[in-house]
């Protein structure tokens, strides 16, 4: 099947529009909510001068805003790269240089991480804090635009076929030496779980459609065998968001 994952979702949005996507505490977001907040976030990155090939930091912790800034990246055939919130800010600027990063969409909790280093990364186009709240310190972040602002500032990106030769950057390691930035094409990851995703949904290969991709994700959602995932590792490390990925593409929901 030689679509981006993002195509996969925008489908099932349009089969499976009240079906629970993602579960944040205190809210759901279904597919069809999933899918639109996904499509504003794509608008302001398009604004903004992102496009295909071009870099989307996820700076975030685990939420559905982490799952919306993926899905509006592969929208547009840019590349989402997975931030280690745990990082020095030399460390986080290493990492944002050597990924040439275009925008980022930071959690407001880490904002007092970012002021000086987004200042020192011409690249960046778009700053965006998500989650910003009373229960969150005001740390002034120049140009940063928050999430909800924006996607009610933008209408939603019409849906438009991505390739499976898209991709993702996963960067890796980091505990011996320099994380290094692993490329995944998203028709090669997408294979990668045909054994974990599909063969436990009793589908013993990967649909060769999209149109197969949506009838199997119906059907499981029907059964009521679509999988529910709580990622307890952080969206940032491949363990946690391929595996979240994998629920979506099942038709799924994720809990955060």
């Amino acid at each position: 099947m030689d679509v981006s994952f993002g195509t996969v979702w925008e489908a099932f949005a349009r089969e499976l529009p009240d079906a629970t996507a993602i579960s944040d505490p205190g809210r759901d977001y279904s597919y069809a909510e999933f899918e639109e907040r996904s499509a504003r976030l794509a608008a302001a990155l398009a604004d903004a001068g992102v496009g295909p090939g071009d870099k989307v930091a996820c700076y975030l912790y685990n939420g559905a805003a982490y799952l919306e800034t993926v899905f509006a990246a592969f929208k547009l055939g840019a590349v989402p790269v997975n931030v280690n919130y745990r990082y020095t800010s030399e460390e986080l600027f290493a990492l944002l240089a050597d990924a040439d990063a275009a925008a980022m969409v930071f959690s407001a909790e880490l904002a007092g991480n970012i002021a000086d280093v987004a200042a020192r990364l011409p690249s960046l186009r778009l700053l965006v804090r998500a989650g910003a709240g009373a229960a969150v310190p005001d740390i002034a972040v120049p140009d940063a635009v928050e999430l909800g602002e924006l996607l009610a500032a933008h209408a939603p990106r019409p849906p438009r076929p991505r390739p499976g030769s898209d991709e993702l950057f996963m960067y890796t390691g980091g505990t011996t030496g320099k994380p290094k930035g692993v490329i995944w094409r998203l028709s090669d990851l997408m294979h990668s779980m045909e054994v974990s995703v599909f063969q436990r949904l009793g589908v013993t290969t990967l649909p060769g459609t999209l149109d197969e991709a949506v009838r199997v994700a119906a059907a499981a959602r029907s059964a009521g065998r679509s999988p529910v995932l709580m990622p307890a590792v952080p969206l940032m490390h491949a363990t946690g968001l391929f595996n979240s990925m994998g629920a979506l593409l099942a038709g799924g929901r994720v809990v955060t």
